[in-house]
């Protein structure tokens, strides 16, 4: 909070990290501002304060925030570049009720907890919060604010815009170049997110992504802290879906990189807990797919216990065709290639059939 002539000038709410704030602080401080935290929240405040609406293009890193000016009685929310922290808001007729998940802003009494058609059709199309259209939830009248936007909401009404958008151009570089290109962006993301006032560990699977980030890891951390989750699986063990096991993996990368490395052990019968999938679906505020809530719950509950902070390989499957389903064949067809996996997807045969009629009607407004 920030005041002048002793009243409140700007109010921030602010969730997640901001990467640059070292540069951010220094900036800030040339231009007259004083801290006094060494946090990136109050960077955060001081940026608003001094750029107002072009502040969050300057940040780098995976945050969300609200700030407030009681002056012209102005409320302006933003989300990072690419939507990885949530932000929820709903208009209400007195103003607007905004929280990082869907339960915090239907604890409102002024909200209604009501799933529209459009909602459920999202939900039961993929049963993953990840694969929906942009800006919608699945509650009537909760919007989600997209990736890089900013919205400004005042008497005068709500304005939104994008403040960051990724323009796609033809890739033209060789493969040399693009392989040092793609090292240097790896490399200092991760010297980048490694910056903290906690120890760091990396969470290692032995898969390309969590090996590559803790490889890039070891040269901006001393020691290099690993943690990987121990299933009591071999090497010629194998999943359901014949994947590999990840234990003998992790260790080949263990006694190349020298770590100190923690295993977390998971507990099968609390996977398998209907109690505990019930859990991780409150938490997700939605569908949960099998036992990937419940391991990745369980696995961060027992990371917490040794390190406030944790690098992990996330979206790299995304970004470099990770996902089996990833083959040259759909790669050269005119189709996104999850397609050809959600079209087995059939989940309205477990719905009432009133329900299932309605679904398959046209599309609400």
């Amino acid at each position: 909070m920030l005041e002048r002539g002793g009243r409140t000038a700007l109010v921030v709410v602010f969730t997640g990290e901001v990467y640059n704030h070292t540069e951010l602080r220094a900036e800030l401080t040339a231009r007259g501002h004083r801290f006094r935290t060494r946090s990136d929240g109050e960077v955060v405040l001081r940026a608003v304060d001094e750029w107002a609406d072009a502040a969050p293009a300057r940040m780098e890193g995976m945050f969300a925030y609200a700030s407030w000016e009681p002056g012209p009685r102005r409320l302006t929310l933003v989300r990072d570049r690419l939507g990885i922290k949530p932000l929820y808001y709903a208009q209400i007729a007195d103003g607007v009720v905004f929280g990082s998940e869907p339960k915090a802003v239907l604890a409102h009494p002024a909200v209604p907890s009501r799933l529209d058609l459009d909602g459920m059709r999202e939900l039961l199309l993929s049963a993953h919060p990840m694969i929906k259209t942009p800006g919608r939830s699945v509650f009537a009248g909760l919007d989600e604010l997209t990736p890089g936007t900013v919205a400004v909401i005042s008497p005068e009404g709500t304005r939104t815009r994008r403040y960051w958008s990724l323009t796609p151009v033809e890739h033209r570089d060789d493969l040399p170049t693009t392989v040092a290109q793609v090292r240097s962006l790896l490399d200092a993301a991760v010297t980048r997110q490694l910056r903290a006032d906690v120890p760091v560990s990396v969470l290692l699977s032995g898969g390309l992504d969590s090996s590559a980030i803790a490889a890039l890891a070891r040269h901006a951390a001393d020691p290099l802290h690993t943690l990987s989750v121990d299933l009591g699986a071999r090497m010629s063990d194998r999943d359901a879906m014949g994947r590999d096991p990840d234990g003998p993996y992790a260790e080949l990368m263990v006694r190349h990189l020298g770590s100190s490395h923690r295993r977390v052990s998971l507990d099968a019968h609390e996977l398998a807990d209907p109690a505990g999938r019930a859990h991780a679906g409150r938490l997700r505020d939605g569908l949960t797919l099998g036992d990937f809530d419940t391991s990745l719950l369980q696995l961060f509950r027992a990371v917490r216990e040794h390190f406030p902070v944790t690098l992990a390989g996330d979206e790299a499957d995304e970004l470099f065709g990770g996902y089996r389903w990833f083959t040259p064949e759909t790669a050269a067809a005119e189709f996104f290639p999850w397609d050809s996996v959600l079209g087995r997807a059939d989940l309205t045969r477990l719905l009432d059939p009133a329900l299932a009629a309605a679904l398959e009607s046209c599309r609400t407004p």
